[in-house]
């Protein structure tokens, strides 16, 4: 889960709300996606080196 500042400003319309969420959505996704992505990398570099040893 996550937040959004601390809760003493907020949206308040219908609008609002969704923007919200959709601003959120994509503010995890940048960097949720990219961390999965590096990771993965790195262990695939790390399991490479350990066919040499």
């Amino acid at each position: 889960m996550t937040t959004v500042g601390y809760g003493d400003i907020y949206a308040t319309s219908g609008i609002g709300k969704i923007l919200t969420m959709i601003s959120s959505l994509f503010g995890i996704a940048i960097v949720a996606l990219p961390a999965g992505i590096i990771t993965a990398g790195y262990m695939s570099e790390i399991n490479a080196d350990d066919k040499y040893n």
